[in-house]
């Protein structure tokens, strides 16, 4: 199976996903023209940090227990709570987003938020194969430079809207708002997968 025997089941070609996902972009807005919104990319991006953290999580654990101390449970536990921090982040937070924006009548739509908070995440997948390193000093500086990472990506396509529509309070809620998630995310993905030796 290769991207072109795969690419007649999508409504987005192979090189428009290798084009979109190095820049975070979101993809064109589904709206106009009938387009549909690409959610496979964010998709397959959500589904690849969940299980790259669930790897790199029991990995630290391993490392951690020694020989023989550590159980299946931990494994368990790691894929659990990987699948709900990414997808709970990647729909929750875009969800609640959509309903202010909804309420300060800001033309975003629920799937175009959904597709960018998707793609926003896949910085987090190299900075989780980086933080297998047993070094906190260094897990920190990788967790909190991918989480601005992905926070600038959202704000930067969002901010000619939020600008144009938002009056300054609110604009500035906003931002205040995505950035605390944001930061609370990465808190989360530290203390939960990148424990130090």
């Amino acid at each position: 199976i290769n991207a072109e025997y795969m690419g007649k089941f999508s409504y987005v070609d192979f090189q428009e996903n290798r084009i979109q996902l190095p820049g975070t972009e979101p993809p064109p807005p589904h709206t106009a023209g009938g387009q549909r919104a690409d959610f496979y990319g964010p998709l397959w991006t959500g589904a690849t940090l969940w299980i790259t953290m669930a790897v790199v999580g029991h990995l630290t654990r391993l490392m951690r227990c020694g020989s023989g101390s550590c159980t299946e449970a931990a494994w368990i536990q790691s894929a659990a709570s990987g699948f709900s921090l990414v997808f709970g982040f990647q729909t929750i937070v875009p969800f609640g987003l959509w309903v202010v924006m909804k309420w300060k009548d800001v033309p975003v739509s629920l799937i175009d938020l959904l597709c960018l908070y998707g793609y926003s995440m896949a910085i987090f997948i190299p900075a989780a194969v980086i933080c297998i390193a047993p070094y906190t000093l260094l897990q920190w500086i990788v967790v909190l430079l991918a989480g601005l990472m992905s926070l600038a990506a959202i704000v930067l396509n969002l901010y000619a809207v939020w600008k144009s529509n938002l009056v300054k309070k609110w604009f500035r809620i906003v931002v205040a708002a995505c950035s605390v998630l944001h930061f609370i995310l990465c808190i989360a993905f530290k203390l939960e997968f990148f424990k130090s030796l």
